[in-house]
């Protein structure tokens, strides 16, 4: 008990902390891969033992080293909030908190799980992966390229343009339900988009949509946008137009590529380069199309940047205009926040202009 507060005795805590959690992480996997391939099954294969896998989803992933221990670790746990070290509390609270809320974990888990229903499908996803890995790798040697860089990122964008401008096939003859409002849940939403695009024939967009999302090819052409340019490219300025408009079919009518898209550091992006018109004006309201959840949210450092832009008559002066109609209110429901911020920023440049 004297040495229990000494540092390397906390060191040692934390690193047990880390293996249960790194337990955990392994647990969950297999209990995700588990329910995973029994739905991937022909459904004459696993009719009969859906009750039981059913019942499984319920259970908590535990493994035989949580079951050991079960009793003693809620007690364990707790005690470890009492120690000066904060890596400590932290991971002590972290392992408190997912084993309260596996079940919620495993749930949100399976909601980012993407069926492939063809084998085209499978054959278009592995190609999918080799350009992904392709556009990191040379994004991560840009020094190495000697000039080229530009150009071979340009070529992989294209490819990816190319796989997100699929002629949709025949619509089915049942029509779409109306819309009955709006459900602040992105899954749910993102489930409705997916049954409007297979009654309309552009389901295979979206699964390419999907895929690119699952991929993280969208966080990998942020990185560049975010980056400062290097005088050493000379071509270098031929590809934000490209991206943006590759960023731009990525979301649209997608709501988690929306939301993906929709995070404070990337709109800062996007809007510090509405002047640059490369765009960025089509893309933002690309992100808010009829998506209740994102223009909900409030966006007063956007919302201003728009006003302004929209003010200067510039050649985006419109793309702004129209990305506030889309803030403002969506299929007619409003969001008065947004419409206040909106006439506060008309007012204070009316006042410098009339001053």
């Amino acid at each position: 008990e004297r040495t229990s507060h000494s540092l390397p005795i906390m060191e040692c805590k934390l690193a047990v902390c880390s293996l249960l959690s790194t337990v955990l992480d392994i647990a969950t996997e297999e209990k995700l891969d588990r329910i995973v391939d029994h739905f991937s099954n022909p459904a004459e294969i696993c009719s009969g033992d859906t009750s039981h896998i059913v019942s499984y989803v319920k259970e908590s992933p535990m493994s035989p080293v949580f079951i050991l221990i079960a009793e003693q670790l809620p007690t364990i746990l707790r005690k470890f909030l009492m120690y000066p070290h904060k890596s400590l509390v932290s991971s002590a609270l972290s392992l408190i908190f997912r084993l309260g809320s596996i079940n919620s974990e495993i749930s949100s888990l399976l909601q980012e799980v993407q069926l492939l229903q063809s084998p085209s499908r499978v054959e278009l996803y592995r190609e999918a992966c080799r350009h992904a890995v392709r556009l990191q790798n040379f994004y991560n040697n840009k020094s190495n390229l000697k000039g080229k860089w530009a150009e071979v990122m340009l070529k992989e964008m294209q490819w990816f343009m190319s796989k997100l401008r699929v002629n949709p096939s025949t619509p089915t003859t049942v029509p779409p339900k109306p819309a009955q409002g709006y459900s602040l849940s992105l899954s749910q939403h993102h489930f409705e988009r997916q049954c409007e695009s297979v009654m309309q024939g552009t389901d295979e967009v979206m699964d390419v949509q999907d895929m690119l999302r699952s991929l993280k090819v969208h966080d990998a052409i942020l990185k560049i946008l975010e980056a400062e340019p290097d005088d050493s490219e000379p071509d270098e300025e031929t590809l934000p137009p490209v991206m943006y408009g590759f960023l731009t079919a990525f979301c649209e009518d997608n709501p988690k590529n929306q939301a993906a898209l929709c995070t404070d550091s990337s709109l800062r992006t996007f809007a510090g380069q509405l002047t640059d018109d490369v765009g960025a004006d089509k893309l933002l309201i690309a992100i808010f199309h009829d998506n209740y959840e994102l223009c909900a949210r409030r966006h007063e450092s956007l919302i201003e940047a728009l006003v302004r832009e929209a003010c200067r008559l510039s050649s985006v002066a419109m793309g702004c205009i129209d990305c506030l109609r889309c803030l403002v209110a969506v299929k007619q429901v409003p969001i008065q926040h947004s419409q206040y911020q909106i006439l506060t920023n008309l007012n204070k440049i009316a006042t410098k202009v009339l001053c």
